[in-house]
């Protein structure tokens, strides 16, 4: 009976529900223009699912993390600044060096809002926990960036980034079983389904995050 009224599996119950409300919710959606692209099939299909489980693993944080402060809105600024990029960026500029020279023209390229803006709010996110004189902080912004980009190049077909998260929320909860880690696994094990069918694309608004 306690279990039942145990305010963590309560919490992970309801972060369920929504995962699933969210999902179908999405897939419900008329999606025209540029929130479509082309899969690897042929079809067409919306192109920004990555908000759905960034926005359910910002809540997640948010319900059960109590180290790092604002972790939560880091994910969620994450999600925005690539959802931007999803909605306003074009292939003209890739690359460091192309966003560089593009901003050398006089053109700012949402790639490049999102390549300084990911650290600053890394950076924003650590300092704020361990202060700029830690080398923790230092060591996180690190971390994040490098998960992000690594993310950001698994999401090339239907699935891979939201199952190297899985892969890797398991193996942590072997070592750390915690309810923040199993609110990650059940959100993800939802939010994947329709990824791994190639349903969707993530976008960056959902491998950068």
């Amino acid at each position: 009976m306690n279990a039942f009224v145990n305010p963590n599996v309560t919490k992970i119950v309801c972060l369920f529900l929504l995962a699933v409300i969210m999902n179908v919710g999405f897939m419900k959606i008329k999606w025209r223009g540029r929130l479509l692209r082309t899969n690897a099939y042929g079809s067409q299909i919306p192109y920004c699912f990555g908000v759905v489980p960034a926005i359910l693993l910002a809540l997640d944080l948010f319900l059960f993390n109590q180290k790092l402060q604002n972790a939560h809105l880091v994910v969620t600024g994450f999600s925005l600044v690539g959802l931007l990029d999803d909605l306003l960026g074009t292939a003209e500029y890739r690359g460091l060096r192309g966003h560089l020279q593009a901003l050398g023209t006089g053109k700012l390229t949402t790639g490049l809002v999102k390549l300084v803006t990911s650290p600053v709010l890394a950076a924003v996110c650590a300092a704020s926990t361990f202060g700029f004189a830690s080398w923790m902080t230092y060591l996180g912004i690190v971390i994040v960036a490098a998960s992000s980009n690594l993310f950001n190049l698994l999401d090339l077909r239907p699935g891979r980034s939201q199952g190297v998260g899985i892969i890797v929320l398991f193996v942590l909860l072997l070592f750390y079983p915690s309810p923040i880690v199993i609110g990650g696994l059940v959100i993800l094990s939802v939010t994947t389904i329709p990824d791994s069918k190639a349903n969707v694309m993530m976008g960056d608004s959902g491998a950068i995050a």
